[in-house]
């Protein structure tokens, strides 16, 4: 019913109607895409923009950006490339990234999230994150626990436990609902 992908080196297996498999890629199952080069799309409804990404799950999309990104799950986005993203309804911008859980927002590159609907922004790049509703707007830091922040203006901090904030340098906060402000504190 569907035309066979045309190219180099393609192979295409129920793809998405009206799509365009790249050369040596790959599409199988259901409704899927790979419009990179050396993509592979499996699963149902993905889409694999970009050269040499791997999408599986359904319902995932990589940008033509997130060059040498792996996804597998559901509903996730990737815009960064070599970039490992797994789980569900994640959104990873991060350049050299690895996401993994539901609901996470990451734009800071070189940034490691996991867990549940976590941020890191733009600003929050080589960051360590791993828990719930976690916040980091700075560079360098590491969150552990739930519903902490590292705020803007603010590197290389670290907060661990619950509810806790750190605003300034080099600072740490442990425990629950704890505010730390000023460097080196």
């Amino acid at each position: 019913d569907k035309a066979n992908a045309q190219g180099s080196g393609t192979f295409s297996l129920n793809r998405k109607e009206d799509t365009i498999v790249g050369e040596y890629s790959a599409t199988l199952n259901k409704n899927n895409s790979a419009a990179g080069i050396g993509a592979t799309a499996a699963g149902q409804d993905n889409e694999a923009n970009a050269d040499s990404s791997f999408v599986s799950g359904s319902g995932n999309t990589t940008s033509v950006a997130a060059k040498n990104s792996f996804i597998s799950g559901e509903q996730n986005v990737v815009t960064g490339s070599n970039s490992l993203t797994t789980g569900f309804n994640n959104k990873n911008n991060s350049k050299n990234g690895i996401v993994s859980g539901s609901e996470n927002v990451v734009m800071g590159d070189h940034s490691q999230v996991f867990g549940q609907k976590n941020t890191a922004s733009t600003s929050a790049t080589g960051n360590l994150i791993s828990g719930a509703g976690n916040t980091s707007n700075s560079p360098n830091s590491i969150i552990e626990g739930s519903q902490n922040t590292i705020a803007e203006n603010s590197s290389d901090g670290a907060v661990f436990g619950h509810g806790n904030t750190v605003r300034g340098n080099y600072s740490t906060a442990a425990g629950r609902n704890v505010s730390v402000d000023g460097d080196c504190s």
